[in-house]
């Protein structure tokens, strides 16, 4: 996908998105409102590979998932692959994508800044060493917090939000000379979230008075730090190598801080009592691999590598401290490292003019504690033109995946963690076969339909009513294993050329899940099953100055589960059997309600002019547009009478404005 295309859709608070812009492809979805994961043919968010300039991006998200780490100024090329994997990609079973940073000019300095209702970013690009080595920097900043936090202090309620982030882009580009180039690059962004809540009441209880002061601060944040250099070298025309250093750290913190004072008037008397829950999980990677592109005539285009990864993985440290010496001290999951070696061969080639075949296996070794898997994972595909403008086509892989990532299921909001595989947690694995048909008509619009069969082995859920927050268990004692099934047929009309431009897509699916200990051994509709999903996005040319652009999306809503009684315990307090602070939600069965039908249209207008010798770009964007309000979350209150149903939604109409300048 070009990175034109991705600016050209309607921006979302004055962001331009790039996983925004993948939704909107048949067979892709971020599963909830405003979410910028990528669910790919009804798999889960884990199961998305994401590369940046070779090395994995483990949370690609800002903004509790809102935006995507990604800032577009900085990306070269996307790449997005759902079905018929070549063999070089490896260690995820639904998606790839892999994006690729921008390399510097390497003739003259250039830069682009955009200013926007939530963030800003400024790229500067140029030369080093003109015509040897260049350059290019990005960095953007969120500033959410200097809007919701004065806003909501002044209204009373108590409560006051606070958000930042921000991420920074690098890239070195080196030419060595006529064979040899050297890429180093670098990202690195941070988000920190905090919901703080005071309050202060003076309560008489029968001759004495007393002054509490409650506070409580929960805050999210997490981390991701990828870097890579590589070497680029052309041995003659017909083979070259590419060499690969590479590291990835990732850090999640989630905390729970509760403060109550109490003063006792007019005795002078207080008391004081605090409860605090932390946990923090992590993943660390360093990593070298070698891919050859060899290219020994017209017909065959041969790749294969190697490679060689060590993983550190901190699956979860909860922490409790309290004033209350009752309480458990918490859980420390040690650290599991674990080492992986991988090799690939895959052959581009043409059986006839009219026939070409990829044709390759992908082989992993995978070590954990004393246990080693092996896997060999074939991949094929066909391609038939049957005439000039017209083809068809048919794919078989079959992939693994050796790391999880546990979700939190229910209605409330998802809390994620990654988790590796262990001597007894199996790895992942999918077998998926599509077949389907693209056609050119007129040389403009260009029509495709595909139809797929997922079979997906070794998932991983929460068992029944356990928790992140359950501070007594191991993560690993609280999981089940099962399979799942997803399948379904794709339509995408797109125009690419002219003043009008743009596509539809629309997917007809099932995703459905199985656990021999959840939901009685029954099959049920896994939480991001949309059986219909239309998108539509169009731009157009108004003129040299003016552009407008267009999205719309329909999609059938989520399955969730909806309890029907809450047994009360607590993972915490041994001493105070019966308590509320925590509970279970009994269910009688899993998924068994749909939240209402997801749809939203968006729509933009840019002016473009140049003035000072750069080209200016003042874009008006309205998210949202009839003020639909989709549910992000629903939740139960069982403790009235009549049960209660109650529906969160996030995001009305959302007018934002962005002024962006290329010089």
């Amino acid at each position: 996908m070009p990175t034109a295309q991705v600016k050209a859709i309607p921006a979302i608070m004055g962001e331009v998105d790039l996983f925004k812009a993948l939704q909107l492809l048949p067979g892709v979805s971020g599963g909830a409102e405003g979410s910028s994961n990528l669910l790919v043919r009804g798999g889960n968010p884990d199961q998305t590979l994401v590369l940046m300039d070779g090395a994995t991006v483990y949370n690609p998200t800002h903004l509790y998932g809102f935006f995507s780490t990604f800032n577009t100024n900085a990306i070269n090329n996307i790449e997005l692959v759902k079905g018929g994997f070549p063999a070089r990609y490896g260690g995820r079973i639904s998606g790839i994508v892999d994006i690729t940073q921008k390399e510097g000019n390497m003739n003259k300095f250039a830069g682009e800044a955009s200013l926007g209702l939530v963030a800003s970013r400024l790229l500067l690009e140029g030369p080093i060493w003109k015509n040897r080595t260049s350059f290019m920097v990005s960095g953007r900043v969120g500033y959410l917090n200097l809007f919701r936090g004065p806003v909501e202090l002044r209204a009373g309620s108590g409560y006051t939000d606070q958000y930042k982030f921000y991420d920074i882009n690098a890239k070195i580009n080196h030419r060595i000379n006529k064979s040899n180039r050297i890429y180093s690059s670098l990202y690195s962004g941070q988000d920190v979230g905090s919901f703080l809540y005071s309050q202060a009441d003076v309560d008489s209880i029968g001759s004495q008075q007393q002054a509490k002061t409650t506070t409580e601060n929960n805050i999210i944040q997490w981390r991701n730090t990828v870097g890579s250099i590589r070497w680029n070298h052309e041995i003659d025309k017909k083979l070259f190598f590419n060499v690969t250093a590479f590291t990835t750290i990732y850090n999640l913190k989630i905390e729970d801080i509760n403060n109550t004072r109490i003063d006792y008037l007019p005795d002078g008397e207080v008391k004081d009592s605090y409860f605090h829950y932390a946990y923090t999980s992590s993943i660390n990677d360093v990593g070298l691999k070698v891919d050859f592109d060899l290219i020994p005539n017209i017909s065959h285009y041969i790749r294969f590598g190697a490679s060689a990864t060590s993983h550190r993985f901190t699956p979860g440290v909860a922490v409790i401290k309290s004033s209350d010496p009752a309480l458990i001290p918490g859980i420390n999951n040690s650290d599991t490292y674990t080492n992986e070696a991988s090799v690939y061969i895959e052959d581009d080639f043409s059986i006839t003019n009219s026939m070409k075949v990829n044709l390759g296996i992908h082989g992993v070794a995978y070590r954990v504690g004393s246990k080693t898997y092996f896997g060999a994972q074939p991949r094929l595909s066909l391609r038939h033109s049957i005439s000039k403008d017209m083809s068809l086509k048919v794919s078989y892989a079959y992939m693994q995946q050796y790391l999880h990532m546990l979700s939190n299921s229910g209605t409330g909001l998802p809390i994620d963690f990654w988790v590796p595989v262990t001597e007894k947690i199996k790895p992942q694995a999918s077998h998926q076969v599509s077949i389907g048909a693209a056609r050119i008509i007129n040389n403009k619009i260009e029509v495709s339909v595909e139809a797929y069969y997922k079979k997906m082995q070794n998932l991983l859920e929460y068992k029944q009513g356990a928790s992140y927050m359950d501070a007594i268990q191991p993560w690993y004692t609280k999981v089940e294993q099962g399979q799942g099934r997803a399948y379904g047929a794709e339509v995408l009309v797109q125009k690419k050329i002219g003043r009008l431009n743009g596509w539809a897509g629309y997917t007809l699916s099932w995703n459905q899940r199985q656990f021999d200990n959840l939901n009685h051994g029954n099959w049920y509709y896994y939480r991001y099953d949309h059986r219909h999903d239309l998108k539509i996005t169009a731009s157009y040319e108004i003129n040299k100055r003016w552009d407008a652009s267009a999205t719309f999306i329909y999609a059938t809503g989520n399955a969730v589960t909806l309890g029907y009684e809450r047994a009360p315990f607590s993972p915490y307090i041994s001493s105070s059997p019966g308590t509320d602070f925590m509970h279970t939600v009994l269910n009688e069965s899993r998924n068994n309600f749909r939240m209402p039908a997801y749809h939203r249209l968006d729509l933009s207008a840019s002016y473009n002019f140049s003035m000072w010798n750069a080209k200016h770009r003042a874009t008006l964007s309205i998210y949202n547009v009839y003020d639909r309000l989709n549910a992000f979350y629903i939740d139960v209150d069982i403790y009235r009478v009549v049960p209660q149903i109650k529906t969160v939604s996030y995001f009305p109409i959302l007018p934002s404005f962005s002024y962006s300048i290329k010089f």
